[in-house]
């Protein structure tokens, strides 16, 4: 979810319209995918955002590399002294250079995610507050939807002030 929402703010930052038909590649088999988690990161988010934010970039680049986040979602390390040791390293690839991460090295990226993450859920409350704000004031909520077939059309959203969320308004 963390990288559909970078995806997402980083093409709208970059004037793009939000990607209704986002996907993160599930195997190699997968053809009908944004791209894999790694290209992603790197190319879609990390570097797209580079001249935009170079605060946002250096978070991103320090926070997300594709060998740590494999060795920790497969438990495929092992501790020694103050470092822990990927057994995921590999000589030949460039995403797997890394033999050792000292834990000052570790707690800093850790940080980092912590804080790129509790900012995105700020700017998702700014952003909400915003929207709720406008619809309180009376004005329509209209969201370009794009299908596969690359049709476009506009859509009114309503607000539900109850349930504090958005919806579907119902085409009259």
């Amino acid at each position: 979810m963390s990288i559909k929402k970078l995806y997402q703010l980083v093409r709208i930052l970059s004037g793009e319209s939000y990607d209704w038909h986002f996907k993160i590649s599930e195997s190699s088999r997968d053809k009908i995918s944004t791209g894999t988690r790694q290209d992603l990161v790197r190319l879609k988010i990390r570097d797209k955002v580079k001249p935009i934010s170079s605060v946002l970039f250096d978070a991103i680049a320090l926070a997300y590399k594709t060998q740590i986040r494999n060795y920790i979602a497969h438990s495929n390390y092992s501790f020694q002294a103050r470092h822990t040791h990927p057994n995921n390293y590999i000589k030949t690839d460039k995403a797997s250079q890394i033999q050792t991460l000292n834990f000052d090295k570790w707690v800093d990226m850790f940080h980092t995610t912590l804080v790129l993450h509790n900012e995105m859920i700020r700017f998702e409350q700014k952003l909400s507050d915003y929207y709720v704000n406008l619809v309180e004031e009376g004005n329509k909520i209209e969201v370009k939807v794009i299908k596969p077939i690359i049709t476009e059309y506009i859509r009114e959203i309503a607000y539900i002030r109850q349930q504090n969320r958005f919806i579907w308004a119902v085409n009259k």
